[in-house]
């Protein structure tokens, strides 16, 4: 909780964290390379605030980018479900639904760029404890940011993680396991193909 801590509430730290991740997305879009956006952890919200700054904000190093999209969004062990740490981190723009809330409002707390996002949580990863995202971002996101089709938004959960460590103890959270995942493996290949 340190590191989410610094990340929240310095903005100097969280830029200098969140930079890689933007130019790499920018030099990957100025050679028109299709965007696989794979995140785990602390990983998943940096991620997200990335794609919501391409989206949202007005400088120029934002708005040149307006059109480009992360073909695929991939979260794993994601605490983006918990509404504590929700509203912890997105604060300033994470609005409570409500129903005199405007469209625009609405859009405007979800990246706009993202075609296609996929969620892993395994079963005993605390990181992920609320697993699912799509009470919490998906039916919305179908809702008000695009039209998006079956299976563009999903959960798997209950994953088993087989991570262990050289002590001999499970990891459920670590990413090693996450990524060799049939399920996520075989999105990948379908993705790529």
């Amino acid at each position: 909780m340190r590191e989410v801590r610094l990340y929240r509430n310095d903005q100097f730290i969280a830029e200098q964290i969140r930079e890689p991740l933007e130019n790499i997305l920018t030099t990957a879009w100025d050679k028109k390379h299709k965007v696989i956006l794979i995140s785990h952890s602390m990983g998943t919200f940096i991620s997200y605030d990335v794609l919501w700054k391409f989206s949202h904000r007005s400088e120029e190093k934002y708005t040149k980018y307006r059109n480009a999209v992360v073909d695929y969004f991939i979260t794993m062990g994601s605490p983006l479900g918990d509404e504590k740490l929700r509203d912890f981190m997105l604060i300033e723009r994470w609005k409570k639904s409500a129903k005199s809330e405007k469209e625009e409002e609405r859009k405007r707390r979800f990246p706009l760029n993202i075609k296609k996002w996929h969620n892993f949580s395994a079963y005993g990863d605390v990181v992920c404890h609320d697993s699912t995202l799509e009470d919490d971002f998906f039916s919305d996101m179908k809702q008000h940011v695009r039209s998006y089709r079956s299976g563009d938004l999903m959960d798997y959960t209950k994953l088993y993680n087989p991570f262990i460590t050289s002590e001999e103890k499970k990891n459920p959270h670590k990413s090693y396991g996450y990524l060799i995942q049939p399920k996520l493996s075989q999105k990948m290949k379908e993705f790529m193909l």
